[in-house]
């Protein structure tokens, strides 16, 4: 959609991937796309963001100390992606728990942030487990928390959940001995399994990733279970059954052909 919006028909391969790794620097608000200066899109990016922080949480909500709401949401960007305890938040910021837990649920009321929760078949037991947390667009993180060149896995990561929660009511994460960075429910079912790394080239990052999805994909019933990285593609079979590894805007592409 970002690449209609920006007037390119028909793009190639090598395309895609320019135009994916600008969205994830830059994210998707149609200004910030359009905007050709660099310096200008962050400059956009850090406007809409204070226009949320000022406008849509602090003014409606009457908070007094706007530098601790200040620290909780730059914690929340920089953390994008990790799951959430409010002690721990509490701990480093010097403020109470129960602060940290309000002033997170204005960002969520304001969408700046959407929380996801670990999956569990006991309710109960789903809003008792931490959540996590990612940004209503890429470019905020970037331009907010952190240099992109040093955290393309996670914007990947938060690209990736905007992508799933448009096309998807049902998103979760799996922890149990490993992690899972998605599930997709259906029908009250969860019928997928996906995990997002920016690459798979060290053996460690792929055996960490192959052993969260083999888990939740045992413990769901799954036969196949996808790996979204930024380029690498490939297939992995075993007895835990078959891996997919798929670049990113492949991912996004059949995602989309599948929703139509």
């Amino acid at each position: 959609e970002s690449l209609a919006f920006s007037g390119i028909q028909n793009p190639t391969t090598l395309r895609k991937r320019q135009h994916f790794m600008a969205y994830l620097t830059c994210g998707g608000f149609p200004r910030v796309v359009l905007e050709p200066k660099e310096e200008q899109k962050i400059e956009l990016l850090k406007n809409y963001y204070e226009t949320i922080y000022l406008k849509d949480i602090i003014f409606p909500n009457s908070i007094r100390s706007a530098s601790d709401l200040y620290d909780v949401l730059y914690f929340l960007i920089a953390n994008t992606g990790s799951p959430l305890s409010y002690n721990r938040i509490a701990d480093t910021l010097h403020i109470s728990p129960e602060t940290v837990r309000e002033y997170i649920g204005y960002a969520e009321d304001a969408f700046l942030f959407y929380p996801i929760k670990k999956f569990d078949y006991s309710v109960k037991k789903q809003l008792a487990n931490p959540k996590k947390i990612y940004c209503i667009d890429t470019g905020i993180v970037s331009a907010v928390a952190f240099a992109f060149s040093q955290n393309r896995g996670r914007l990947l990561e938060n690209a990736v959940f905007l992508a799933l929660k448009k096309n998807f009511a049902g998103v979760y994460y799996h922890k149990d001995r490993y992690e899972c960075d998605f599930l997709v429910q259906k029908d009250k079912k969860i019928r997928s399994a996906i995990q997002v790394t920016e690459s798979l080239r060290n053996p460690d990052t792929r055996a960490r990733e192959l052993r969260g999805l083999h888990e939740a994909m045992e413990a769901y019933g799954l036969t196949e279970g996808t790996i979204v990285t930024l380029q690498e593609s490939g297939e992995v079979e075993d007895e835990a059954g078959l891996v997919r590894i798929v670049p990113v805007t492949d991912w996004l592409e059949s995602l989309r052909a599948g929703s139509r």
